[in-house]
């Protein structure tokens, strides 16, 4: 099962998250044909949790996935949904299984002259009423030859899914939805956070952790950590409860272990306390000091655990339903 914290993602806050926007422009990138849908009418569909063991303990929801149909093929597939990549990947193994299955798959991979991967004229079915689509999405060497016949999942959605449109994650019925804009009764209950900053990838909200505002990256496809750092600011935080180490978590095919400092500090978020957290620490964030005090680190799906966050990139707006 693949946890999302690749080297990539520290190339990305070392670069895309200094100051300078024009690696964050260059990452920002439009995968997908416009679509339109019905303002007034949302239509949702379900958010699937994985759990799994992480050590010796048990984690009910560890990362997340939703059902898609590729190229009008629905047999029981899903992508991890992945606000921390800034594209939308098909994983190669996979396809090349599924292809043994339907032969049009692949009628549609080509490799180009730089020998990179591509499923040309894509189409991802989101549900009964949304499908989108694609000149092409990158394929890389990942995923399973064997096919899961109940669950087979063939890639990852990116940061370049929401594309103009507005994301609502609804962790309380574990369902989403992508629409043109919000119905005038659902908006009057959303509360958007000031200085939240995600125009461009990747999504980059405002926290307090004890008296310290911090900034966070937020990354959907890390849903075990409530905030993530790097080792060395760790070692900042109250250490009064203890210290100890979580893992092994695969990632990308790699074993990782991560210090967890347990309940550091109390964090809020939005105007509202969440509560007191642990902090986890991961010796490939130490490169966050290159971004000064810009980027404090990560927060996956923990802290949004109960709530509905509305993602507005076309507008530059986060908001939560209160």
């Amino acid at each position: 099962m693949k946890h999302r914290i690749p080297f990539f993602v520290v190339i990305t806050l070392i670069f895309a998250l200094s100051s300078c926007r024009l690696y964050r422009n260059r990452m920002t990138v439009a995968t997908f044909n416009p679509v339109k849908h019905h303002p007034e009418q949302i239509v949702y569909s379900p958010i699937v949790w994985h759990s799994d063991s992480v050590g010796d303990e048990w984690i009910e929801k560890t990362s997340f996935y939703i059902p898609v149909k590729l190229n009008g093929i629905g047999n029981n597939l899903f992508m991890q949904f992945d606000l921390g990549s800034p594209v939308t990947l098909l994983y190669g193994h996979t396809l090349d299984a599924l292809a043994e299955n339907y032969a049009a798959i692949a009628d549609n991979i080509f490799v180009n002259e730089k020998e990179r991967t591509y499923f040309h004229d894509a189409s991802l079915m989101l549900n009964d009423s949304l499908s989108l689509t694609a000149s092409k999405l990158p394929v890389i060497e990942y995923g399973s030859s064997t096919l899961d016949t109940g669950f087979t999942i063939v890639g990852s959605t990116g940061y370049d899914l929401i594309g103009d449109n507005v994301l609502i994650l609804d962790f309380t019925l574990n369902r989403y939805a992508l629409t043109d804009s919000l119905p005038a009764v659902f908006s009057q209950y959303v509360k958007y956070v000031e200085d939240a900053d995600l125009a461009q990838f990747p999504i980059i909200l405002p926290f307090r952790l004890g008296s310290k505002r911090i900034r966070l990256f937020y990354d959907s496809g890390s849903s075990l950590f409530p905030i993530l750092t790097g080792t060395n600011r760790t070692k900042k935080l109250d250490h009064t409860l203890g210290v100890d180490t979580v893992g092994p978590l695969n990632s990308w095919g790699e074993q990782q272990y991560y210090l967890r400092v347990n309940e550091a500090a109390s964090v809020a978020f939005n105007g509202q306390d969440l509560g007191t957290t642990d902090v986890y620490g991961s010796k490939q964030l130490n490169a966050l000091k290159l971004t000064g005090r810009y980027l404090y680190g990560i927060t996956g799906n923990r802290l949004f655990d109960d709530k509905i966050i509305v993602i507005d990139r076309k507008n530059n707006r986060f908001g939560v339903v209160e």
